[in-house]
């Protein structure tokens, strides 16, 4: 089977993230590294508010993520910045798993991009990884981060993990109905 290596930054870098929203537990993945891309944290304000001709329901993602998540919903993204790394899991997924994450990052809604960017696990081995952020530098953000240390969950673990359950459910019943 053809597998992917989708770099998982933010809450994505955590297995039982990956497993609610992809509905798959065995799981590979490794720490890894991308280069040239800094992580940050978007409050509820920062995200786009513009519902996209081509979104697959009339939704902004921000009206998406507060209804979700609440006034106080945020994210973490990546965007360009020269010289700066984002800490993450490179994971071995299928290209229907990616779609999976592609659909929770509400990609078609215009919050993320695509991206095909450098990355590196933790034993060097340097490879193209599949991934999602923004390449606009000024992107509006509350905070960047530096480092590894960061916490995996910018709201509650719970919540997002049961939302990330329900969205991966209602993608498969979407599929099945295609």
């Amino acid at each position: 089977m053809q597998m992917i290596s989708y770099f998982g930054y933010g809450t994505n870098r955590d297995r039982d993230m990956m497993a609610a929203m992809i509905g798959r537990n065995n799981l590979s993945g490794t720490k890894g590294i991308i280069f040239d891309y800094e992580l940050a944290i978007q409050n509820l304000e920062h995200i786009p508010d513009k519902v996209l001709s081509t979104a697959p329901a009339p939704r902004s993602p921000r009206e998406i993520m507060k209804t979700a998540l609440g006034d106080n919903a945020k994210l973490y993204i990546i965007r360009p910045k020269s010289g700066a790394i984002t800490h993450g899991t490179i994971w071995q997924i299928t290209p229907e798993e990616y779609e999976m994450v592609r659909d929770w990052e509400l990609l078609d809604f215009g919050m993320q991009e695509d991206m095909k960017v450098l990355g590196q696990t933790e034993a060097g081995e340097k490879l193209t990884v599949q991934t999602h952020g923004s390449n606009n530098p000024n992107l509006s953000i509350d905070i960047a981060i530096d480092g590894n240390d960061y916490e995996d969950y910018v709201v509650p673990k719970e919540k997002i993990l049961e939302t990330a359950r329900r969205v991966n459910k209602e993608f498969r019943e979407r599929r099945r109905c295609q």
